[in-house]
């Protein structure tokens, strides 16, 4: 992982830290390409082996202005760029809209939202049992069936998986040797770490959460605890002030 001060770098520093990489032997790059960076052409030269849409929030108003022009900034990847395999999430309505326009793009879904006219490529979930480890999720998709114990908790932790999972099936990579795979991930620590105890049939969750003005991102950690424990919790939040010398 290389740090960097914005989601996408530069159009220099991309190519200089994509430079860095070949150099180290590197064949495989994931990167996070921002709205931001698409309007500002940071990628412009970049030719990608896939491009994958996950949603599409409220999140950069105050720089896009609107919904509109922000989906159409995201666009952009799609439109403007060699996107390659293009992987949709099609539980999102934007998603949904961009499929009918991308008929080659590979559909994935929580929620049964594949068309049963789709034509193209598609990944599409079964079952999911959520529980205090991770889930267990049944799928089937263009490559066959396959059932994954995660280790990863959360819907959307899920959605994310079957994502990567079908850019790479689309890359060409064997579904039996991606379940293996996939069935080895872990969680990020850095981000949030949680612990789980019983006590008088109570479900204490103990957490450190970084960037807690992230109003979204700590909802979805408080539903991912009460999906996979299946209990009512109680949410207490205690600030502290640091101060800096």
């Amino acid at each position: 992982m290389i740090p960097t001060e914005n989601t996408t770098g530069s159009a220099v520093d991309v190519q200089h830290e994509l430079a860095g990489l070949v150099e180290q032997g590197a064949t495989f790059c994931a990167m996070e390409v921002s709205s931001h960076g698409l309007v500002q052409h940071r990628v412009a030269a970049l030719k990608f082996a896939a491009s994958v849409f996950t949603n599409l929030s409220r999140d950069h108003l105050d720089y896009h202005g609107d919904m509109e022009h922000y989906e159409a900034a995201k666009w952009l990847l799609y439109s403007e760029h060699h996107c390659g395999q293009a992987i949709i999430n099609a539980d999102d309505e934007v998603g949904r809209r961009w499929l009918a326009k991308l008929p080659d793009a590979v559909a994935v879904s929580m929620e049964d939202h594949i068309n049963p006219n789709c034509h193209g490529r598609w990944l599409k979930v079964i079952d999911v049992n959520y529980h205090d480890s991770g889930a267990t999720i049944r799928f089937s998709s263009s490559w066959g069936d396959g059932e994954i114990e995660s280790h990863l908790m959360g819907a959307f932790n899920v959605s994310n998986l079957l994502l990567a999972l079908a850019t790479l099936l689309a890359l060409g990579y064997p579904l039996a040797d991606l379940l293996k795979t996939a069935a080895r991930l872990q969680p990020v620590a850095d981000v949030w770490k949680c612990s789980l105890r019983q006590a008088n049939r109570r479900w204490w969750w103990i957490t450190r959460i970084r960037r807690m003005h992230w109003k979204k991102p700590y909802r979805r950690r408080v539903c991912t605890v009460r999906a996979s424990c299946g209990v009512s919790l109680a949410v207490v939040a205690i600030a502290i002030k640091v101060s800096v010398h």
